[in-house]
């Protein structure tokens, strides 16, 4: 099957000399044939399986679709006033989809340069107290800062456009909220240059969400009926053990993971 790459550059302003500058991102490289023309609505879609780049399982209705018809999806992606709008699906979804707009990319190496809450990393991230709860990461220094480790925060504004999923039974038997969605499924970190060895063997996935749960079984999830929007600011972790990626040179966002079959964009973060 032959695909159109479109290889789409768009101008932005000067980065600011500080290391924690606040930039637009910009979209480099999305294989829709033209930014801006996937706004149709596939959440009838059956997804199998996101990481399939031939797409050969994938059904709609219960019948199979062709692999344009998903890769559209993934691909679709809208340069807006602030940042860059995109799709989400899933195979539980019922009908509708989520659009998310993701802004404000940005780098920090201390608690000091965070603009949103320090509670937020991921409880496997984090040292535990006398009571077993989470508290903060090792690396976090007493005066603040972040001893051998970096993170990159990206806004996200979600969108319920008419997302409803199914209700089924979790791993503790209890159903499903068919409006609670989880902020894990939106963007992840990669780098291209590395030559995948499965799926996530160049990707690193969010450690940080600024609306973290306390339940840790759920943490990562939000409520969103139907018309309704929120933002919130989901984090990357750099520097070792918790990610594969010690540098932010070189590494792009994208919103598929294990896969080159979705939008990759440049938060313009580098030196």
């Amino acid at each position: 099957m032959k695909r159109k790459y479109l290889v789409a550059f768009l101008l932005v302003g000067l980065l600011c000399a500080c290391s924690n500058a606040k930039t637009d991102v910009q979209v480099v490289e999305t294989n829709a044939d033209e930014i801006g023309t996937m706004e149709s609505n596939h959440g009838t879609m059956e997804i199998k399986s996101k990481y399939h780049s031939d797409c050969s399982q994938l059904q709609a209705n219960g019948e199979e679709i062709e692999p344009e018809a998903f890769l559209n999806v993934f691909q679709y992606a809208r340069k807006t006033e602030n940042g860059v709008e995109m799709i989400y699906l899933d195979s539980t979804f019922l009908s509708g989809r989520l659009l998310y707009e993701i802004s404000n990319a940005r780098i920090v190496h201390s608690l000091q340069e965070m603009d949103v809450p320090s509670s937020g990393f991921s409880p496997d991230i984090c040292e535990v107290d006398e009571n077993g709860k989470p508290t903060q990461p090792s690396w976090i220094m007493e005066d603040g800062s972040f001893e051998g480790h970096s993170v990159i925060l990206v806004d996200v504004t979600v969108t319920n456009d008419n997302a409803e999923q199914r209700r089924e039974k979790d791993k503790f038997e209890n159903e499903t909220d068919p409006y609670t969605f989880s902020a894990t499924q939106f963007l992840f970190l990669c780098d291209p240059s590395i030559k995948p060895g499965g799926p996530y063997s160049n990707y690193n996935t969010i450690r940080y969400f600024s609306e973290m749960q306390d339940d840790v079984n759920y943490a990562y999830s939000f409520r969103l009926l139907p018309g309704e929007s929120t933002t919130f600011t989901i984090g990357f972790v750099l520097g070792r053990p918790e990610s594969r990626f010690e540098s932010v040179d070189g590494l792009l966002l994208s919103n598929v993971s294990g896969s080159s079959d979705g939008v990759l964009i440049d938060p313009k973060l580098g030196g």
